[in-house]
């Protein structure tokens, strides 16, 4: 009997390790595919925001899509304008909650205080408003919204000049409203890396329409020219022409991204002087040449494809390619090529 009682409890013994072993097991194996299902939502917004620079549609689809994941009451983007309010530009929210789309938020207790943990932190949690020692109105605003807890993160612009702090566009934000939460530092990695996305997209945005209103300003400044016929008209109209492309220059010359201009045989027509320092070469030995003998063979096919998919309807293309250093090293870059075309639909 004493030894029959023994094996009893080693048995008990052994069945409680299995169910310790299984347990831990599975906790494992949720983590790895929670990781897993992270890292393929951050992959498929990048591939988004190469894919498209329509800023709403991608804001829309990312606050919808991290809900989801998040199983959250309400993810959404709030901009801030220069006068300290907020707007909620985009916003996914849960059947039965209010819903704040288009809403404005003037929340100068906010501004006040929490605004400037958003620079020094990056990061916002809070588990239970009602226990995070928040300012009366602020706490008003997020009850209005019916929020219990709340995770923010900074969208972060770069800078336009150098040494100096980004500028905060505006917030990530997520909001559980049918209880608290303690949130996972995994969520809220999550949304960091997303407004990372996000400011990427913005900004990729931003001086594509510069870039465009430049060359607006440039036609236009052209247009006049041709239909003036006096000398002093003629003279003004090349003037403002000169001051047109000064601007345009000026804008593209202060990026620190390579930029260049180039005929459909890959003779290069302009390259600004980020691009001539990262080759190592003068501008003069740059223009009229083709940009192809910088690429090596075996990524060449690879861009001709995507000039020849080019056309009005899709005038832009965004791909990733190795090129060749002075030196011989290889290094990848990422460029994005935007096709002018003339009234007749050829690249010009």
């Amino acid at each position: 009997q004493q030894k029959q009682r023994e094996l009893l409890d080693r048995n008990s013994e052994l069945e409680k390790q299995a169910i310790n072993l299984t347990a831990q097991l599975q906790q494992q194996l949720k983590c790895v595919s929670e990781s897993d299902r992270r890292n393929r939502l951050i992959a498929k917004i990048a591939s988004r925001i190469r894919a498209t620079l329509n800023i709403e549609e991608l804001v829309n689809a990312t606050v919808a899509e991290v809900r989801q994941f998040l199983e959250c009451d309400r993810v959404l983007v709030c901009q801030f304008a220069r006068d300290r309010s907020g707007n909620i530009v985009a916003e996914s929210v849960a059947p039965g909650w209010t819903k704040t789309l288009g809403n404005q938020v003037e929340d100068t207790c906010f501004f006040n205080k929490e605004k400037e943990q958003y620079f020094q932190t990056g990061k916002w949690v809070c588990p239970d408003i009602s226990k995070a020692g928040l300012t009366d109105c602020h706490l008003q605003v997020l009850e209005s919204y019916q929020v219990k807890a709340n995770l923010a993160v900074p969208i972060l612009l770069a800078a336009d000049q150098q040494n100096s702090p980004s500028n905060l566009w505006g917030l990530l934000l997520a909001h559980q409203c049918s209880e608290t939460r303690c949130w996972q530092e995994s969520e809220l990695e999550l949304l960091d890396q997303l407004a990372v996305q996000i400011a990427i997209a913005l900004q990729q945005g931003q001086l594509l329409d510069r870039a465009q209103a430049e060359l607006v300003q440039r036609s236009l400044a052209e247009a006049a020219l041709r239909d003036r016929s006096e000398q002093l008209r003629l003279k003004n109209a090349e003037n403002a022409l000169r001051q047109s492309e000064a601007r345009y220059r000026a804008i593209i010359e202060d990026q620190t991204e390579l930029i260049c201009r180039y005929l459909p045989d890959g003779k290069m027509t302009f390259v600004n002087q980020a691009y001539c320092r990262y080759f190592g070469v003068e501008q003069e030995d740059l223009i009229g040449n083709s940009f192809m003998p910088l690429i090596p063979e075996a990524d060449r096919s690879l861009i001709e494809e995507q000039y020849a998919s080019l056309s009005p309807e899709k005038p832009f293309f965004t791909c990733e390619h190795r090129v060749i250093l002075p030196n011989g090293e290889i290094r990848w870059q990422q460029w994005t090529d935007r096709a002018i075309f003339d009234e007749t639909g050829k690249i010009v």
